[in-house]
């Protein structure tokens, strides 16, 4: 398998570049969502005037330890042409478009460091105020991945190529938010009367989270008889039945060790899955956790890492696979908030030793749920509420169901954001926190 790299850096492509793009862009994870093979000539017509002093496309070689691994540029939105953006009017809006070239390097946290960093380097030029991307709807793998770098999703439109999903990083948009649903989690059919447990339950249940604002969705699979399993009959089908009800969700399955509690046996089911999950979170304090996060990632399925302990994060950092994780999930178990609170510092105190910046994810369970959710955007963390976390509502009358919690907590991140507004210097605060609230639904 090949090496990720250590650094990465883009150079501005030459014509003697051009036989090698055709190359790339006739592999078929390429030509799948790059228009198709082009022929040399078409290869000429399309990168050729790019070289040009005068073109709004500026087209890198992206170079890993130095080496060619992929494709990656960047164009002035406004006046793009053919079709596209015509409704655009700021000149300092950039869009960009990118690939790896390797198969093999897909998955592994590659793609998402590169966007990263190429958009720190075009925010440099304080006359760019946004960056869009627009993948295809249904290109699942893509979308992961720009989310966890930092783009807002705001919608589905119609471009000259079809329907894309536009995807957008403000400059001055504040948080990267990501609500996330945990819709059951271990609790039982009697815990509460619209819990979802079965396959077609769970789909129904993600698809109104969705409707609602989540992001993304973090559930536990059921068998027949409502206990919690890996087997790959029952993943497939409520990974189908989910993505069916809700396409385009990001759909997270949880992997904990009291599912199946010999690890051997573990990385036996989860291999045999047939329908992947967009990422699986592992608990980092369980035996076998690095071996079972090696293997999902080999399967290019991303990593939600979670961390309970700060003894739990360290393991995480040892194993060296915290840079390609899709986020840190910090969930305390202590109660009160102030001894969660502890927990969560002393965790920080580990993760902060990783320099990739992974996305964060804050969340309580039961008492502590909606004030960590109150927390998390303090700390420019995402979050996370569902009736896995808790039953209640934030003024504690009983939840009537997952949506409802989902709903409540955008409606608590939204009066934060303008209390924020209201207290701070200008107002300038709660704007970019209420910017980044609403964006996210």
């Amino acid at each position: 398998m090949t090496a990720v790299p250590a650094s990465l850096a883009f150079r501005p492509i030459t014509r003697a570049d051009f036989p090698l793009l055709h190359e790339w862009l006739a592999r078929p994870h390429v030509a799948r969502w790059w228009d198709g093979v082009p022929t040399p000539e078409e290869v000429e017509t399309d990168f050729g005037p790019m070289l040009d002093e005068s073109s709004t496309t500026r087209a890198y070689i992206v170079l890993g330890d130095d080496e060619p691994i992929g494709y990656i540029q960047s164009y002035v939105a406004l006046g793009s042409g053919e079709g596209w953006w015509e409704r655009e009017t700021d000149l300092g809006v950039r869009g960009i478009d990118q690939f790896l070239a390797d198969p093999d390097l897909l998955g592994r946290g590659i793609g998402r460091r590169m966007i990263r960093q190429f958009v720190a380097e075009l925010f440099a030029d304080p006359a760019v105020t946004r960056i869009q991307i627009d993948p295809s709807p249904t290109n699942f793998r893509a979308i992961r991945c720009y989310c966890s770098a930092g783009f807002v999703p705001v919608g589905v439109i119609e471009t000259p190529d079809g329907p894309a999903l536009y995807m957008t990083w403000e400059r001055a948009a504040g948080p990267r938010w990501l609500l996330e649903a945990a819709i059951n989690g271990s609790r039982r059919r009697g815990d509460h009367p619209a819990l979802p447990l079965m396959a077609a339950e769970l789909a129904r249940d993600a698809a109104a989270c969705r409707a609602g604002g989540a992001m993304a969705v973090h559930l536990h699979v059921r068998d027949d008889a409502g206990l919690e399993t890996l087997a790959a009959v029952s993943v497939d089908t409520t990974l189908r039945a989910t993505r069916a009800a809700a396409p385009g969700l990001a759909v997270g399955l949880s992997t904990g060790m009291w599912i199946v509690s010999e690890p051997a046996e573990r990385l036996a089911r989860v291999r045999e899955w047939l329908e992947r999950p967009d990422f699986a979170s592992v608990n980092f304090d369980e035996p076998g956790a690095v071996e079972l996060a090696e293997t999902l990632l080999d399967m290019g399925i991303g990593i939600e890492a979670g961390v309970a302990t700060d003894a739990a994060a360290r393991t995480l950092v040892r194993s060296g696979l915290a840079p390609r994780c899709l986020r840190f999930l910090i969930e305390p178990q202590e109660s009160p908030v102030s001894a969660a609170l502890a927990t969560v510092g002393s965790i920080e105190q580990v993760l902060d030793q990783v320099q990739e910046g992974v996305p964060r994810l804050l969340h309580g369970v039961e008492g502590t749920a909606w004030p960590l959710l109150a927390e998390a955007p303090r700390r420019d963390y995402q979050v996370r509420i569902g009736l896995e976390d808790t039953l209640r509502l934030p003024d504690g009358r009983p939840a009537p169901d997952n949506a409802a919690l989902v709903a409540a907590a955008r409606g608590a991140l939204l009066e934060m954001a303008t209390a924020a507004e209201s207290t701070s210097v200008a107002g300038g605060l709660g704007r970019d926190l209420r910017r980044g609230v609403a964006r996210s639904w």
